[in-house]
């Protein structure tokens, strides 16, 4: 991998993770403030976790030559709004 992979990369990496942000300023906007999964106990600490873990992977996989999606909102969203 070159600088130029590395750079493409990381600017994937940080267009995504601004997609998510504004997502979540959108549909989630008192996480900001809340920071419920900080607290011991608490289901959004569990979840925390497990999307720190996914998007680990996601990384992870990306770096190793599969591609992440392009759409910046998390895959699960999709099919739980299909059900809303």
């Amino acid at each position: 991998m070159n600088k130029t992979d590395t750079t493409a990369d990381l600017e994937l990496i940080e267009r995504r993770a601004k997609g998510l942000h504004d997502w979540l300023e959108k549909n989630g906007r008192g996480c900001f403030e809340e920071q419920l999964h900080v607290h011991a106990g608490t289901k959004e600490k569990i979840y925390w976790h497990y999307g720190y873990m996914v998007a680990l992977a996601d990384v992870l996989r990306y770096l190793c030559g599969d591609t992440l999606a392009t759409d910046s909102t998390p895959s699960h969203t999709h099919s739980q709004d299909k059900h809303n």
